[in-house]
């Protein structure tokens, strides 16, 4: 079996490692150890987490804000937010609840791991591309046992540009040695992954795993998950519909 494509490009939080299974695991734990946050819906808590995230995360990626720094405030925002008035002592305290609670029994995306290994099996060259930094970003595939189920991990600390830019995805064909038209983006983040892969002339599976509404491109398959391996793994094979 020849796949149309011959490389995968996927993005890594919430396409391959769980990253909001596990912030929602951290924000519950911060719910149970504020009492002004305990009758919180966690998905009004993530939806603010969210926002303060991509703020400080910008910052941290142009080099105006230390990760300490960029967590500790993300933190004393998200509890402003909820009428918290945080010190810099509660801000802490509530970011290492955060913190132990999300770094426990990390977890990948079901079904990623079936399919990257059924994607192997028909020989594709396989590459994850993420916004971040080097160091947390390879942590997390080392601790789900992938970091050698890729041919190269691209991080934007190290690339010198990050998604969606145009220079980011030409940097990772590149270092696929194929033609765009034999690369594909995997990734969960429309205006990140999605649009930047558009942009570049690049198909695309969107994996949208909490409904999320978009018209339909030609260019872009929609699934809500990676299993059955099979039916996503078809898209692979015979191109999009």
């Amino acid at each position: 079996m020849t796949p149309k494509y011959r490389a995968a490009l996927f993005d890594l939080d919430d396409t391959i490692f769980d990253h909001q299974g596990h912030r929602r695991d951290a924000l519950s734990a911060i719910a149970r150890s504020v009492a002004a946050l305990s009758g919180a819906d966690v998905r009004d808590l993530e939806r603010a987490h969210d926002i303060h995230l991509q703020r400080t995360h910008r910052a941290v990626l142009d080099g105006s804000m230390s990760i300490a720094e960029a967590r500790v405030e993300r933190m004393r925002r998200l509890l402003d937010d909820f009428g918290v008035r945080a010190d810099a002592a509660l801000a802490e305290r509530c970011e290492e609840i955060y913190r132990e609670a999300y770094g426990r029994d990390w977890r990948a995306v079901a079904g990623v791991t079936e399919l990257l290994r059924s994607l192997r099996d028909l020989g594709m060259w396989l590459g994850v591309i993420t916004n971040g930094i080097w160091s947390e970003q390879s942590a997390k595939l080392r601790s789900l046992g992938l970091e050698t189920a890729f041919d190269e991990l691209m991080v934007s600390e190290v690339v010198g540009s990050r998604k969606p830019a145009r220079e980011f995805f030409s940097h990772a064909v590149a270092r696929t040695g194929l033609p765009a038209s034999q690369c594909i983006v995997v990734g969960d983040l429309w205006e990140i992954d999605i649009q930047g892969a558009l942009d570049y002339g690049l198909d695309s599976i969107w994996l949208n795993r909490y409904g999320h509404t978009r018209a339909p491109h030609p260019r872009v398959v929609e699934v809500d998950s990676f299993t059955p391996t099979a039916a996503v793994l078809r898209f692979f094979v015979d191109g999009l519909p």
